[in-house]
Parts: C-alpha cells; sequence; structure tokens
C-alpha cells in the first residue's frame, strides 16, 4: 500500500516541476547556442544583441535552479499539511494504511523531488558549460585545497560530508513535520501555532548544539584545517554532525507519527 501511496504523491506534482525542469533545461541550451555564436562569428551588432541574451540565460540558470529547491520544498510541505491536517485528511486518515505510512509516503516522495532536482540543475549546469569538464576542474580545485591533510581523513570527511548533505532537507522535512503535529493540536489557528513551534523547536536545537560543541574536546582550540591534526579532529567533528543530525531527524519523525496516530485533530 505505501507504494499506491508513493505512486499519489509523486503524480500530484510531477506537471509544475516537469514545466520547471524543461524550462531549466532549455534554458541551458539556449544558453549554450549563443556562447558557441559568439565563439564563431565576429563581433558585430547583431552579435552583441546575441552577447546580452546570453547573459539574460546565464543569469537565469542559478535563478530558476533557486527556484526548483524552492518549489520543490514548499509545495512538499503544503502538499504534507493539506493532504493529512486538512479536509483531505478526512479522506486519507480512512485509508487502509498506518499514519506512518502516509507520513514516510510524504518524506519518501520529498526525497525523491529533491534529488531529481539535484540532478536536472547539474544537467542544466553541464550543458550551459558545453560538457562535463567542469566537474573535474572543480574535483581537482577542491582536492588542491586540502592538499596537505591525510587521504585517509580526506576520504572520510566527504563520505561524511555527503551524507550530512542529504540528511539535512530530511532534517528539515522532519522539523516541519513535528511542527505540524504539534500545531493541530491546538483548537485555534492551528497553522499559526505550527509556525511558533517551528520557530521554537528550532531555537532549541541551536541552544543544544552549541552545548554539544562546547562539550566537545578541544572545541575551545583553533586549528588549521589544512593540517593533519586539525583536519582530524574536523572529520570527527563532521561525523559527530552526522549522527546528531540523524537522532534528531528520527527522534521527530518518530514523535510527529505517534502524535498524529494518537492525537490526531482535523476539526
Amino acid at each position: 500500500m505505501l507504494g499506491k501511496l508513493l505512486k499519489y504523491d509523486l503524480k500530484a506534482e510531477y506537471k509544475t516541476y516537469g514545466i520547471l525542469y524543461i524550462v531549466l533545461i532549455l534554458t541551458s541550451f539556449l544558453s549554450l547556442i549563443t556562447s558557441k555564436i559568439l565563439d564563431n562569428y565576429p563581433k558585430n551588432i547583431v552579435v552583441e544583441v546575441v552577447e546580452l541574451i546570453q547573459k539574460l540565460f546565464i543569469a537565469g540558470i542559478p535563478v530558476l535552479s533557486f527556484a526548483i529547491f524552492i518549489v520543490t520544498l514548499v509545495f512538499s510541505i503544503n502538499r504534507f499539511y493539506k493532504n493529512l491536517l486538512k479536509d483531505e485528511g478526512y479522506l486519507m486518515h480512512t485509508l487502509p494504511v498506518s499514519t506512518s505510512q502516509l507520513i514516510l509516503s510524504k518524506f519518501i516522495a520529498f526525497f525523491i523531488w529533491s534529488i531529481a532536482a539535484v540532478a536536472v540543475v547539474f544537467l542544466a549546469v553541464s550543458i550551459a558549460a558545453g560538457g562535463f569538464e567542469w566537474i573535474n576542474i572543480f574535483a581537482q580545485g577542491y582536492s588542491k585545497g586540502f592538499a596537505g591533510v591525510n587521504q585517509q581523513d580526506f576520504i572520510k570527511f566527504n563520505i561524511y560530508l555527503i551524507i550530512f548533505i542529504v540528511l539535512t532537507p530530511l532534517a528539515f522535512m522532519s522539523h516541519v513535520y513535528l511542527s505540524f503535529a504539534i500545531g493541530q493540536l491546538s483548537s485555534k489557528n492551528r497553522l499559526g501555532m505550527s509556525v511558533l513551534t517551528f520557530v521554537v523547536i528550532y531555537f532549541v536545537e541551536q541552544i543544544v548544539s552549541t552545548i554539544i560543541t562546547l562539550l566537545l574536546p578541544n572545541s575551545n582550540v583553533s586549528f588549521e584545517y589544512n593540517s593533519d591534526i586539525g583536519f582530524s579532529k574536523l572529520t570527527d567533528y563532521m561525523l559527530i554532525g552526522v549522527i546528531i543530525t540523524l537522532l534528531v531527524a528520527a527522534a521527530m519523525y518518530i514523535v510527529s507519527n505517534v502524535i498524529l496516530t494518537k492525537k490526531l485533530n482535523l476539526e
């Protein structure tokens, strides 16, 4: 049944996302085409116009990329709220599925669309750049910046960094789900209570993370990231950050599920 729920959630917004993806890819192609024109034709009035148009296309790529991520986030939040906590919730919660499956479906759908957004932006940048050579240039520059560190620590650091990047939006969505779950307990202005809950949880997270950071060994000692000892510490802190993020996200997800299972309020 989870598969059917997920299919339903993925189909709900695919047209909106698809339009944005097509516009971004088309903008990248036009940027590439205008770039080829500028490389192969002598400068004249027409080419100057093309150059201006190319600048607009180049500027449009990051704007559209940012818009895709924002729309993915906003639409996912809106779908969770309307589908489970508003009028549609009366139907959704009568389906022969558990509350945890309803939440998990929204969670997985958000993750899939986020991965899709990253893939499309990656493809768009590669098209505009005329190929994938920019990846090699970026990788070389990135590695050069850490040339003086232990190779094993460098590999571990990048693994932790990738995991942290993947976990961050999922942790944020768990934060949102918990805020909605607590907010819907209020009999008045549930959306406002959800926003207030989000802010309160955020500040609590910051206070707790600050305390944990201060309690870490040598947290008050400055170190150079490009030295073996300093980078080893940085790698350890990155691992701690990954573990904390994972635990907090899991806890918020579980609490959200418990509240919406036992204390659901659709009135």
